[in-house]
């Protein structure tokens, strides 16, 4: 009988329990723009379309902030994260709420949570 009990709870264990898929790699390779950010919940004052995120498909990636300054480094992909290493900084995290064929919306915390949302331009 203790057989059976724990046969059925072992099998109804494993139906409950789902892999988590890793984000899809060939969504996020591509070019995508700030559309909007915001800081603290606020609107940022300066154009969003400064910003740029570029994933490629050998794990490199380009970002391009205000004033034209261009990070590079390489990327992992994790179930709702995307860990960065860029030069000599120390690996990082952007949490991704939601990832589309046209969509990116981000989540940063810097000290200051910051949530941007890009649009796809190109693929790579």
């Amino acid at each position: 009988m203790r057989l059976l009990i724990c046969s059925i709870l072992i099998l109804l264990l494993n139906n409950g329990c789902k892999e988590a898929k890793q984000l899809d790699r060939q969504l996020l390779q591509g070019t995508w723009v700030a559309v909007t950010i915001l800081n603290e919940g606020q609107l940022d004052p300066r154009d969003p379309s400064e910003m740029s995120l570029t994933f490629y498909n050998d794990d490199s990636f380009t970002h391009r902030s205000f004033q034209n300054i261009q990070t590079e480094g390489t990327y992992s992909l994790g179930t709702d994260r995307i860990y960065l290493k860029a030069n000599e900084l120390p690996e990082f995290f952007i949490k991704v709420d939601q990832l589309s064929r046209d969509t990116l919306k981000i989540k940063m915390n810097n000290g200051k949570t910051q949530h941007i949302i890009y649009r796809k331009i190109n693929q790579q």
